[in-house]
């Protein structure tokens, strides 16, 4: 798009790991959104997803058909952060690292879909995570387990991780992140994260 912020202009692709389709949609334009910049977007079904628009606001949208990209609902980011960067869910639950502060916090909120919308829960602090975790850029999920990308630059090149947590907050460990490219470390980290099946 010539102008990626204005919601008639944007567009919105979601790939179907299932179907393999491709669907197209416009940028949510319900509530009360000060931009139309996503931030980062969590699947929830085939059907919807939870979608981060800067600066707080989460959108639950719909992600097929005519009504792609619209929002059907919408909420803030935990204690109206700026500093949430990252959404996954798990377990039908959603969660969101605060980047805000000196230390990164774990949140998550419970769902639970009803008739095409989500009722939500309350945000609840999981766990503060340890010092050596840095700003966390992407967030993806597998069974009983939390993927953490940092987004760069860290403390040293090629420092940046993706931490391994529980749905408890409780590390499992981290992974470097390494580019096959020449020179061999991503020294900026990722701004997002995801899981292709």
């Amino acid at each position: 798009s010539q102008q990626p912020n204005n919601a008639g202009q944007a567009t919105m692709y979601v790939i179907d790991g299932d179907t393999k389709e491709i669907w197209s949609g416009g940028l949510p334009t319900g509530g009360s959104v000060a931009t139309n910049i996503p931030q980062a977007i969590a699947q929830h079904g085939g059907a919807n997803a939870f979608l981060l628009i800067e600066p707080n606001n989460i959108h639950y949208v719909s992600t097929v058909g005519a009504q792609a990209g619209e929002s059907m609902m919408s909420f803030n980011t935990p204690n109206s952060s700026h500093g949430v960067k990252s959404l996954t869910v798990l377990d039908s639950k959603l969660y969101a690292v605060d980047n805000q502060g000196n230390n990164r916090r774990l949140y998550s909120a419970a769902f639970t879909p009803a008739g095409g919308i989500v009722s939500m829960g309350a945000w609840t602090l999981v766990k503060t995570l340890p010092q050596n975790v840095g700003n966390i850029g992407g967030l993806a999920s597998k069974p009983g387990t939390l993927y953490a990308s940092e987004a760069g630059p860290g403390q040293s090149w090629g420092s940046e991780k993706i931490h391994l947590f529980d749905a408890s907050g409780n590390s499992q460990g981290m992974l470097g992140l390494y580019n096959p490219a020449p020179g061999g470390y991503t020294p900026n980290g990722f701004n997002g994260l995801a899981f292709v099946p």
